[in-house]
């Protein structure tokens, strides 16, 4: 299973990780640089140390140690002095605080054939050489080392390289705030373009300015991409509600003139059957116009007026109505509500168009029962459910999915009673899906029809 990183933070993160590792690497690795390791001399620095060994000859240096062994001469730095150490390992002209480095140094590097050098602390060690010196007709041989002095203040860089975890973590507090500060800026531009993408999913086409002007150049040129197309979603959608006010307008006016017609008509000749006919099919067109308009106007209500609304907001004053209109027609209604706290669950929508749709449930509810509606409340999953059921006739299993379509009517013995132009359950999806929702039916466990209502939470 091919596993991939979404996000870009985690990316960052991600790729931090991975320079971390190679600074692991570094780590392990940079000490074979380190100054204080034993190196073999080269054949230049061995060419000039042989050149220093004829110079302390013939300046009698190495007399004078074997005299005085204590150095006269003042320190300075990278200051090249001899050291000399007899086949007893005895050290000849070092300090006592010398002793023991060089000590460590003999213990290691004893080979003139291999010549090497190595720093302690402020101390450059070079050697061993080998030399013959005479004395009172004798001669006898020697070591020589060479001391140097370098600079103290690379102790800390010595520490470092001592201690690879401490730079591990050195390396980790100068990153981590850079590669967080790096994230943070990269993400922000983001998160505001994922909230206006989920503001225009919900309908709110405002164009929000911060994404043009706030973030990189290429995140601003999304934004301002993603502005003109808002834009332009709210333009078509004003155009259309423009439209539709033309059309209903040049309909009106010949269903008017008809009418009108129609009256004169039946003044003149009087009634008829044929007469009436005309004018059931007159007001019967004029009664679906002012439905799809109904239809039009609340999807374009439901797509430019909206606001964050709680979902106590949504349903109290439609529960309410509902419940005085049940004891009217003496209808049994119960409300189960198992969402504890309604008030703070908060629904980004049009409050008209919700509760008109919820409104628009129960009072089918109401119509089609027999005797008891039920309403029921439940969240889960930051998802609003809204449960509306009745002991009425019910329907069949294959009608569920066809009655939500415009004029959709079911079988007649249902609906002969029942007037209406079959756009109550089309004004309820249409306003549901506008709100990122779902809306079914189902088998309810009363015995009649379920309608379940499903809305998402707002998530700031």
């Amino acid at each position: 299973m091919k596993v991939t990183i979404n996000f870009l933070s985690a990316k960052i993160f991600a790729l931090f990780w991975c320079i971390f590792g190679l600074l692991l690497l570094v780590a392990y690795f940079i000490p074979q640089l380190d100054t204080r390791l034993y190196v073999d001399l080269t054949s230049k620095e061995i060419n000039k140390y042989h050149q220093d060994i004829v110079s302390a000859v013939r300046t009698q240096q190495f007399s004078r140690l074997l005299v005085t062994p204590e150095p006269l001469i003042e320190e300075k730095l990278n200051f090249t002095r001899p050291v000399l150490v007899d086949n007893e390992r005895n050290i000849i002209g070092a300090k006592k605080n010398e002793i023991v480095y060089i000590q460590d140094f003999i213990h290691h590097s004893h080979d003139v054939l291999r010549p090497q050098s190595r720093t302690f602390y402020n101390l450059l060690i070079a050697g061993p050489f080998s030399i013959h010196l005479v004395d009172e007709d004798k001669q006898f041989a020697y070591f020589v080392y060479f001391i140097t002095n370098v600079d103290p203040q690379r102790a800390i860089v010595n520490y470092t390289f001592d201690h690879p975890l401490f730079l591990i973590m050195l390396l980790m507090l100068i990153s981590t705030p850079i590669l967080a500060w790096l994230a943070y800026s990269l993400t922000q531009p983001i998160r505001r373009l994922q909230r206006a993408a989920n503001a225009v999913a919900l309908g709110d086409f405002r164009v929000n300015k911060e994404l043009e002007t706030i973030g990189v150049v290429e995140l601003r040129q999304v934004g301002k991409s993603f502005n003109q197309m808002a834009q332009s979603l709210a333009d078509i959608i004003n155009t259309r509600q423009y439209m539709m006010s033309v059309v209903s307008h040049e309909l009106r006016t010949p269903l008017t003139r008809l009418q009108l017609a129609l009256g004169l008509i039946r003044r003149k000749m009087g009634d008829s059957k044929e007469l009436q006919r005309i004018e059931m099919e007159t007001n019967r067109l004029n009664q679906m116009m002012n439905d799809l308009l109904l239809v039009s106007a609340t999807q374009v209500e439901n797509s430019l007026y909206r606001k964050c609304i709680s979902l106590l907001q949504i349903y109290q004053n439609v529960l309410n109505d509902a419940i005085f209109e049940a004891k009217e027609l003496h209808i049994e209604m119960h409300i189960k509500q198992q969402i504890k706290s309604p008030e703070k669950c908060f629904i980004y929508g049009n409050l008209e168009g919700l509760s008109r749709a919820l409104e628009n449930v129960i009072r089918n509810a109401l119509k089609y029962t027999k005797s008891m509606i039920e309403v029921s409340f439940l969240l889960r999953n930051n998802q609003v459910f809204i449960m509306i059921d009745d002991n009425g006739q019910g329907l069949p299993e294959a009608e569920y999915k066809h009655i939500f379509n415009p004029f959709y009517r079911v079988d007649e013995e249902r609906t002969q009673i029942k007037q209406g132009a079959g756009l109550g359950l089309t004004i309820v999806y249409s306003t549901v899906k506008s709100h990122q929702g779902e809306v079914w039916a189902e088998k309810s466990h009363l015995g009649g029809l379920r309608i379940v209502i499903k809305l998402p939470l707002w998530q700031d």
